[in-house]
């Protein structure tokens, strides 16, 4: 496997992953008061955000090979002693970073609103009744960043198994 064989893998798994989060956040935008013009500010830009992210996922996705071939001069062989199980554990940790800066994210952008609800003297449980969908996405992915990024050995295990293949001596 070459350099840029690798970063093809990477840039089309990238790709992929920010596309299933746009779609996977998409249903709460039907779920704000659109008539609220503050809350209608928001939503309008989520969903440019949203669209934005979905396209440059798209993109990354589909020109993979373009934009490898680009960062990359076609080399050779990459001489790497890790066993498949080594990279996929690699793999689950760094989703588990991904997620992890998703969430943060999403608390950050949700304590912001609190904070501002505050200052204008709004009342906190008019919060969660409100934004109750954008704390449940923030625990859920922080809670599948625990797990891909300290659970990544095991994980790793039960792919190879899911898979049908056997575990080398040395992982089990």
């Amino acid at each position: 496997m070459t350099s840029r064989e690798l970063a093809n893998i990477v840039l089309r798994l990238l790709g992929a992953v920010w596309c299933a989060t746009v779609l996977f956040n998409a249903p709460h935008f039907f779920t704000f008061d659109w008539a609220d013009l503050g809350t209608r500010h928001i939503a309008i830009g989520g969903v440019i955000s949203s669209v934005l992210w979905l396209t440059i996922g798209a993109v990354v996705f589909a020109k993979s090979r373009r934009i490898a071939s680009a960062l990359f001069e076609d080399g050779s062989p990459l001489s790497i002693s890790a066993t498949a199980a080594e990279l996929q554990q690699v793999g689950f940790s760094l989703l588990g970073i991904d997620f992890a800066v998703r969430a943060v994210a999403t608390l950050g952008g949700l304590l912001y609103v609190f904070w501002k609800r505050d200052l204008l003297g709004a009342q906190f449980e008019s919060g969660w009744t409100q934004y109750s969908e954008r704390i449940i996405t923030a625990a859920l992915e922080a809670g599948f960043a625990i797990l891909l990024f300290f659970g990544s050995a095991g994980l790793s295990k039960l792919w190879q198994r899911l898979r049908g293949r056997p575990l080398p001596d040395s992982t089990q």
